[in-house]
């Protein structure tokens, strides 16, 4: 599904196929035990090296999604960007505020990784893995999370809200990704 890029206030855009914002290919998810394991699948209308370009430098996490309220270099190490990111989320009425620290990698030109460091985190554990492929000039984005939050979930209705919240953030930050990479800005 096609949506227009109107709805993040770029008003006079057509959806009429000049600029297209991602496209949800497919959301897969699932829980086992005490984690939450989702797989996202995104074609985004931008060059894959211009939109791993963006995506890799952590300075565009605020400006790509605005849930990230805050994204900070905690240190440089070989071959691994320490990230304290602090990320407000919410479902309906529920607001819920998640630090992080994580060891991001990057691999190539398309390939990244984040290791959550559950001791000054709100997960118990986290990883993710970012795959941006070339199809056909524009981007094939692949996404894989795994979370285990230390906070409490609603049994009755957990299950949906994490994948309602994974699959929603995954599309602001895909479409912030295209906005980048077309040099607007919120």
């Amino acid at each position: 599904m096609r949506i227009c890029m109107a709805i993040f206030g770029l008003g006079g855009m057509l959806c009429s196929g000049m600029l297209q914002a991602a496209d949800l290919q497919s959301v897969e998810f699932e829980r086992k035990d005490e984690r939450y394991i989702a797989k996202i699948r995104v074609r985004l209308a931008v060059p894959q090296r211009d939109a791993f370009e963006v995506m890799k430098d952590f300075k565009n996490l605020t400006e790509m999604n605005p849930a990230v309220q805050e994204a900070q270099v905690l240190q440089l190490l070989p071959g691994t960007t320490r990230l304290h990111t602090r990320v407000k989320l919410c479902v309906a009425f529920m607001c819920r505020e998640i630090k992080q620290v994580q060891d991001m990698r990057t691999f190539g030109v398309g390939e990244m990784n984040a290791r959550v460091l559950p001791e000054p985190s709100d997960l118990e554990y986290g990883y993710a893995y970012w795959r941006f492929d070339d199809c056909a000039g524009e981007t094939c984005l692949t996404f894989r999370a795994e979370i285990d939050p230390k906070f409490w979930v609603p049994p009755l209705i957990g299950n949906w809200m994490v994948r309602h919240v994974l699959r929603k953030e995954a599309m602001i930050t895909s479409e912030g990704i295209e906005r980048i990479v077309r040099g607007q800005s919120l």
